[in-house]
């Protein structure tokens, strides 16, 4: 995980990212009064907005093709998702804020990884966003020679909460450290 500076948002959220935000705010309002499968649908459609391919195509080039998180390439495997830092489900007046979306795999956008996990400051949280904070601020790596593994090691509560969420420290991320010190 690096820092990432963050592009300026694409045309079709300066067109439109107040009356989808509104558009989203009134879904909610509706699902909260009337949970029917109407509202529920009609609060998904507004939600959705953030799929737009012009938005997705800005990730990919400020990502440089690479998730938000784990930093796999992504387009070799996989479409890759826009991701919400602030998870839609929590937080549905951010789905189409541009400063809430990132790149990420399917693996760390996943329910096992970061999926909707949204951790209070009591839990070590919040989270940290690659493109507002510099993730070297809260990890360090330990590199084994002998076995050229190189491992996240968190060095406070928000890194410990990051790390064990985003899944830093997973074996597929592990191999790939190891191939790419193999490579130097």
């Amino acid at each position: 995980m690096i820092f990432v500076e963050r592009t300026a948002k694409p045309q079709v959220l300066y067109r439109n990212e107040m009356s989808w935000t509104a558009a989203i705010v009134a879904a909610k309002k509706n699902f909260d009064n009337n949970s029917s499968e109407n509202n529920k649908r009609a609060l998904d459609k507004a939600i959705k907005k953030y799929g737009n391919n012009e938005i997705k195509q800005v990730l990919i080039k400020m990502f440089h093709g690479k998730c938000a998180f784990c930093e796999s390439y992504i387009e070799n495997v996989d479409y890759g998702d826009i991701e919400h830092f602030k998870p839609k489900s929590k937080f549905p007046e951010l789905a189409v804020t541009w400063s809430n979306l990132l790149l990420s795999c399917k693996k760390c956008n996943g329910a096992g990884q970061k999926g909707d996990n949204w951790p209070e400051p009591s839990e070590g949280g919040p989270l940290i966003n690659p493109c507002e904070e510099n993730p070297e601020d809260f990890f360090e790596f330990e590199f084994d020679e002998k076995t050229l593994m190189s491992i996240v090691i968190p060095i406070n509560e928000r890194g410990n909460a990051s790390e064990k969420i985003y899944g830093l420290n997973k074996h597929t991320l592990l191999i790939d450290r190891k191939n790419m010190f193999r490579c130097w």
